[in-house]
């Protein structure tokens, strides 16, 4: 479904490094992309891993690139938060239909895609819905299991701003 980018290291992007990246895909400067409100100087401190970017200077970096602040805070493709919630509808209309095992695959890599990407709305209500196909698939134990750690899992995640319209979309 989504994937994340690696850095030269092998590991996570960071957040100044996706700032370069989106920066330069874009052809601007750094005094382009952080004036008026910031300095050059501090903009490339962010992006060299010097400075933590905080809510601000992120809103302004995100709006200037074309991006979602919380994308580019956890390094989000462009629209996975929504296709996520499109792909967790899929796979309740897949449970509905009776293709139990087909839907529980989908559940489980949105659960994934959702943790990894700081979406806790998405993995509870994917954690939940594969807990259901398991239920209808008639495994009480793994339904059980499902639902005592992925409330765990779940709650240990920290808490990504957001609109909490994932929550509203899934229950219309």
């Amino acid at each position: 479904m989504t994937t994340r980018r690696a850095d030269a290291a092998g590991g996570q992007e960071s957040v100044g490094s996706r700032i370069r990246r989106l920066r330069t895909e874009r052809g601007l400067t750094q005094r382009e992309l952080a004036e008026p409100q910031y300095s050059r100087a501090f903009l490339a401190a962010v992006e060299g891993g010097v400075r933590n970017p905080g809510d601000r200077l992120l809103a302004h970096v995100a709006q200037r690139l074309g991006v979602d602040p919380d994308d580019l805070r956890h390094g989000r493709p462009p629209g996975a938060a929504t296709a996520m919630a499109d792909a967790l509808q899929e796979a309740r209309r897949a449970l509905s239909q009776g293709k139990i095992a087909h839907a529980e695959e989908m559940f489980a890599r949105i659960c994934t895609d959702a943790t990894g990407y700081a979406l806790p709305d998405l993995a509870c209500w994917a954690t939940y819905w594969l807990g259901e196909s398991r239920l209808q698939a008639g495994d009480l134990p793994r339904r059980w299991l499902q639902c005592t750690s992925g409330g765990r899992r779940v709650a240990q995640q920290p808490q990504a701003p957001s609109g909490g319209d994932s929550a509203k979309i899934l229950l219309a």
